[in-house]
C-alpha cells in the first residue's frame, strides 16, 4: 500500500470509530444471501462494538445461509426489532450495490457507513453512504475490517469469538488462500486473529464439513457441468432440481471451486433459477481472467475474478456462453495465448 493509500485508510478508519463512538443504536447490514465473508464482518462488526460498548444498542439484520447458520454465525435478529424510529447510525458490510442490501432500512438512518472490498458501482444512483471506506485491493471486507480493529487494539478489546468469525470470512473469501487476490497483508492479518485463541482446526471442520444433502448437488455438478471449446464451464439449477435436491438457491455457487479446479476451465458459471425474481442468477469464477465488466453486462459485477449477474431467461444462455467464450479468446490473445 503506498503511502497516500495507507494516510487515506488512517483517515477513513479513525471516522469510523468517531461514529460508532458517537451514536447509541447501530444497525449493521450486509449483501442478501450471505457467505462467510458477510456473515463474518457483520457478526465480527457487531461483538466487538458489544465488547468494547456493551451499553450501546446494537443490531444486525438479514436473511439467512442455513449451512452457515446458527453453525458457525448466530441467527440474525428480527427486522420488526429494529428501533429505526430513533436517531441510528447504520454500517453497511461487503455490498456494493444499493440494490443487494439485505432487510434494508438505511434510508431511516441519521447516517450511513459503507466498508467494502468491492468496486464502486459503475451506475452512479447505485452509491449510498455518508463516509466510504471503499478499498478493492483487500481480499475481502474481513480482511480489511479486521485491519481496522487490529489498528486500535491498544485502546479496545478483540475477543477471540470476534476474531474467529473475521477469520472465518477471509478463509472464505480467498478460498483457503487459494484466490490471487491473497497477500502478504492478508497472512499477516490472518496471523495476528489467530493469536486471539480460538480453535482453528474446529471452525475449519464446521466450514467444510458436508451433509449427504450437499454431497448429493455436489454429485449433480459433476454429472451435469458442461464446457465449451474454450473453456467457458457451467451448470444449471432449474426450479425442479432445486426442488429435488431441497437445495437453497444461495447455494448455487458454492460448488463452483470443485469446476474451477478443471484443468480446461477458463470461466465457470452457476446459473440457478429464483422463483421471486422469475429469472436465473448467475455467479461468474475464473483462475486469472478478468469477469466484472462480463458480469456488468448481465445486470451484475464484482470482483475481477469473482462476480454476479442475472438473465432473464434460460434462452439468453447461448448469448451468455458466447461472451464467455470471447473474453476468453481475447484474454488469451493478449497474453499471446492460443485459446482452446
Amino acid at each position: 500500500m503506498e503511502k497516500k493509500d495507507f494516510i487515506q485508510l488512517h483517515n477513513e478508519f479513525k471516522i469510523i470509530e468517531k461514529k460508532i463512538r458517537q451514536y447509541d443504536v447501530i444497525i449493521i447490514y450486509r449483501h442478501q444471501s450471505p457467505d462467510l465473508d458477510a456473515l463474518g464482518c457483520q457478526c465480527g462488526l457487531y461483538t466487538w462494538i458489544k465488547d468494547n460498548y456493551p451499553l450501546k444498542e446494537v443490531f444486525f439484520v438479514g436473511d439467512t445461509n442455513n449451512n452457515l447458520i446458527p453453525l458457525i454465525f448466530p441467527m440474525p435478529m428480527e427486522e420488526s426489532s429494529l428501533p429505526v424510529k430513533k436517531e441510528h447510525l447504520a454500517i453497511t458490510l461487503d455490498v456494493s450495490d444499493y440494490k443487494r442490501i439485505a432487510s434494508n432500512h438505511i434510508n431511516l438512518a441519521k447516517e450511513v457507513i459503507k466498508i467494502d472490498h468491492h468496486p464502486l458501482p459503475e451506475n452512479k444512483d447505485d452509491i449510498f453512504g455518508n463516509y466510504l471506506c471503499i478499498h478493492p485491493e483487500f481480499a475481502s471486507a474481513c480482511e480489511l475490517l479486521s485491519l481496522f480493529f487490529l489498528s486500535r487494539s491498544s485502546k479496545y478489546k478483540i475477543s477471540s469469538k470476534c476474531a474467529e468469525y473475521l477469520y472465518a470470512g477471509i478463509v472464505g473469501d480467498t478460498n483457503r488462500f487459494l484466490y490471487p487476490a491473497t497477500s502478504i497483508s492478508t497472512f499477516n492479518i490472518c496471523a495476528s486473529l489467530l493469536s486471539y485463541n480460538f480453535d482453528k482446526d474446529e471452525l475449519y471442520n464446521k466450514i467444510y464439513q458436508i451433509d449427504k444433502r450437499r454431497l448429493n448437488i455436489l454429485k449433480y455438478c459433476l454429472n451435469n457441468y458442461q464446457i465449451t471449446s474454450k473453456g467457458t464451464v457451467y451448470v444449471i439449477f432449474e426450479k425442479e432440481d432445486l426442488k429435488r435436491l431441497n437445495m437453497e438457491t444461495y447455494e448455487g455457487n458454492n460448488y463452483l471451486n470443485e469446476l474451477r479446479n478443471l484443468i480446461e476451465a477458463n470461466i465457470i458459471l452457476s446459473i440457478t433459477y429464483i422463483e421471486s425474481k422469475k429469472n436465473y442468477r448467475v455467479s461468474f469464477r475464473s483462475k486469472n481472467i478478468p469477469i466484472n465488466i462480463l458480469a456488468s453486462k448481465y445486470n451484475g459485477g464484482g470482483h475481477k475474478f469473482a462476480s454476479g449477474g442475472s438473465i432473464d431467461s434460460i434462452k439468453s444462455l447461448p448469448k451468455l456462453l458466447k461472451d464467455c467464450d470471447e473474453t476468453i479468446t481475447l484474454f488469451n490473445k493478449q497474453q499471446g495465448k492460443t485459446s482452446h
